[in-house]
């Protein structure tokens, strides 16, 4: 298993493990990338994050529900019920 984290910002970052990206805004997942999918929650966060998730995803139709994107996370056995 070969873990990376690239540290963008203060704010923001990208773990990789394998074949998975997990983009954090803070201490929360707001996408990842699982086998080249990408997959990305609707802002419900601060203006900063939006920004970034404009970066990752700028077609807002390719956003998901939050609901339906923990979901997803939860399928690949992460746990995001600490997330804020």
């Amino acid at each position: 298993m070969q873990i990376n984290m690239n540290r963008i910002n203060e704010n923001k970052c990208i773990v990789s493990i394998d074949n998975l990206d997990l983009y954090f805004s803070y201490d929360t997942i707001i996408a990842f990338r699982n086998k080249g999918k990408l997959c990305c929650s609707e802002n419900q966060w601060s203006n900063t994050t939006g920004k970034f998730l404009n970066e990752i995803q700028p077609d807002k139709s390719k956003r998901m529900p939050a609901a339906e994107f923990n979901d997803l996370l939860e399928s690949l056995h992460i746990d995001c019920t600490s997330q804020r």
